[in-house]
C-alpha cells in the first residue's frame, strides 16, 4: 500500500496511514475505513511516492487521524519498498 504521514513530516516517520492508493489533497474521497490502516513504526519511514511492503501485528481498532477514519492499526516489525511484481493494480 501506500504511506500517507500522520504528521507533516517526510523523514523518520513514526506514524501513517497505510493505505490501496494515493489519494490527492481534495479529490476524490479517502478509501474506506476497512481499507486503511494506522501503522507505528518506531523506527521511521522516509516518504516516497512508491508503495511498501508492510509486515506486523494487525488489529482492529478505529481511530480517527488527520481527518481519517482507519479500522485497523498495526504494530510495524518491518517496512520496504515494493518493487513492481510486488504491485499488482
Amino acid at each position: 500500500g501506500y504511506a500517507h504521514p500522520v504528521e507533516i513530516e517526510f523523514e523518520g516517520v513514526k506514524r501513517f496511514l497505510l493505505m490501496p492508493a494515493l489519494v490527492p489533497c481534495k479529490h476524490p474521497p479517502p478509501p474506506m475505513a476497512n481499507q486503511i490502516i494506522l501503522v507505528d513504526y518506531p523506527p521511521g519511514l522516509d516518504m516516497s511516492f512508491d508503495p511498501f511492503l508492510v509486515t506486523g501485528t494487525l488489529t482492529p481498532e478505529v481511530s480517527l487521524e488527520i481527518g481519517i477514519q482507519a479500522q485497523y492499526r498495526m504494530q510495524a516489525r518491518e517496512v520496504s519498498s515494493a518493487t513492481h511484481p510486488d504491485v499488482r493494480n
